[in-house]
């Protein structure tokens, strides 16, 4: 082997590498000992270190990914079948329903019972028209005439004298932007639903026009969502 000799710097100088020197070359290659191997998927032959001749089996990551996502899938639905439908622990069977839209029979999970539609064709119809399948008797919040009640208390002869009585305090003017005009509304500072000793207080009434009200009623429903879910 030809002797090297480098610069100040330590570099070598030209012609003088022994990495370009074929007796060097010759002599590395001669140290480094390769096993060749058959790749468990592909077929195709790879090398690999003396240290992994019995380990390795596979020419690449993606050929490993394949045999062992293939053995994964085949032992999941094995596992499934032993376990799947009624011979699962907690298998609770099925519940028939009947579709609102085509009236077509289907059945559902006990956790699904509240199902109203067959199919994704059936839903689009009733999303569309608007309803989403929660209108009417279908609400899960349903009240059989509910809005007779409402109706009945809000012209009742009490509701109507607890309007006549904050016009005239308030001469009939709008307590915030303070305006009068023709059609003015009767506001409750304390809410209708939420403080039903309060609907026929006097006190707890304030006269407002239709703008004012709208936005003040915005913010009260506002408020009350922020204590209730906090």
């Amino acid at each position: 082997m030809q002797e090297v000799i480098k610069d100040e710097k330590g570099h070598f100088l030209k012609n003088n590498d022994p990495r370009k020197n074929p007796k060097w070359i010759a002599a590395i290659a001669a140290r480094i000992v390769r096993i060749r191997k058959e790749c468990l998927n592909c077929k195709k032959e790879f090398f690999v270190i003396p240290a992994r001749e019995k380990t390795a089996f596979y020419c690449s990551y993606s050929c490993h990914g394949t045999i062992t996502g293939l053995r994964m899938a085949k032992k999941t639905s094995e596992r499934m079948k032993l376990v799947r439908g009624e011979k699962h622990p907690r298998w609770k069977g099925h519940v028939l329903l009947n579709c609102i839209i085509c009236g077509k029979e289907f059945w559902r999970y006990p956790s699904r019972k509240n199902r109203r539609h067959c199919s994704n064709k059936c839903a689009n119809i009733t999303r569309l028209s608007g309803t989403f399948g929660r209108a009417g008797e279908l609400h899960y919040k349903y009240k059989k005439d509910r809005t007779k009640l409402v109706d009945k208390r809000r012209s009742s002869i009490m509701y109507n004298e607890f309007k006549k009585r904050v016009k005239i305090r308030d001469s009939n003017r709008c307590m915030d932007c303070g305006e009068i005009k023709e059609k003015m509304e009767v506001n409750h500072i304390y809410p209708w639903a939420q403080f039903p000793r309060l609907r026929f207080d006097v006190n707890n009434g304030e006269v407002l026009c239709k703008e004012c009200h709208k936005v003040k009623s915005n913010a009260q429903m506002s408020k009350i969502k922020v204590l209730v879910y906090n």
